[in-house]
């Protein structure tokens, strides 16, 4: 059995969950709730040709693919919110419920009463960061915790064409081949970044280097390229996400002439 509560604040152009707990109950018994906390920021239509078909895409994002969407329901705004949350939220009720299942009391020893008897959380915030004629980008962060020592963080950053609607990659960028060398750029801004990191301690040996490579979670500038790596990926937890990049005239070699960021950065 399962309960939805919701707050839903909304604005010209924002949109904003404040607080949406689903509760799942086994037999006597109350596991946390899923407090959802969701903030949504679109710019105007008329600031992108092709945003309608970049919503859908974010729909995507935001809710996950498994969901079948009706055709008419593939417009992220505020007339169908809710709609979108529901379906969400019907979506996940079973695996909600299932983890519910296993924190009932006879599969819980003392020392993890404490960490049960607290609020799960999953916290979304999507906001444009760049809009122009040619490129659009998204940063996404989300915060989830389910229990344990601490949550889980990441920062996504998701770039389109304006003109086209399509999610640009880093094979859209460079140019097949070029891997290495852009690898070798990342490494070269990590040792920098070590050897003057001015608020912790850290040097190489801190990071996996070995899994440090253009990995499509970058974020355009006028004149750079940023990717960013979060818990995990190329580090332990306590080391924390970081974001490395080069420049464009650094990139420029192996960039794709044909590419929509080759015209972007005017080369």
């Amino acid at each position: 059995m399962s309960s939805c509560q919701r707050g839903v604040k909304e604005t010209c152009g924002e949109l904003t969950w404040d607080t949406i707990t689903h509760i799942s109950k086994q037999e006597d018994f109350t596991i946390p709730g899923i407090s959802y906390e969701i903030s949504v920021v679109l710019p105007k239509d008329s600031l992108c040709p092709a945003f309608s078909a970049i919503r859908q895409q974010l729909l995507s994002r935001l809710f996950g693919t498994s969901i079948a969407w009706e055709p008419d329901s593939l417009e992220l705004d505020l007339t169908n919110a809710h709609k979108c949350l529901a379906a969400y939220l019907k979506a996940n009720q079973k695996a909600l419920d299932e983890a519910a299942a296993d924190h009932a009391p006879n599969g819980i020893d003392e020392t993890q009463m404490a960490t049960a008897s607290l609020f799960w959380s999953n916290n979304i915030e999507l906001k444009p960061v760049l809009t122009g004629d040619t490129l659009i980008t998204f940063e996404l962060n989300h915060y989830n915790y389910i229990g344990g020592a601490h949550g889980i963080y990441g920062t996504y950053f998701l770039t389109f064409n304006a003109q086209t609607g399509e999610q640009l990659h880093d094979k859209d960028i460079f140019a097949p081949g070029t891997e290495k060398a852009l690898d070798d750029l990342l490494q070269t801004e990590l040792m920098h970044y070590c050897e003057h990191n001015e608020e912790a301690v850290l040097s190489t040996n801190d990071f996996e280097t070995q899994y440090l490579h253009t990995n499509d979670n970058f974020r355009l500038t006028p004149d750079s390229i940023y990717y960013t790596f979060n818990v995990y990926e190329i580090a332990s937890y306590p080391v924390g996400s970081h974001t490395f990049g080069f420049s464009a005239l650094e990139a420029k070699p192996y960039l794709n002439p044909k590419s929509i960021v080759y015209q972007y950065w005017k080369l």
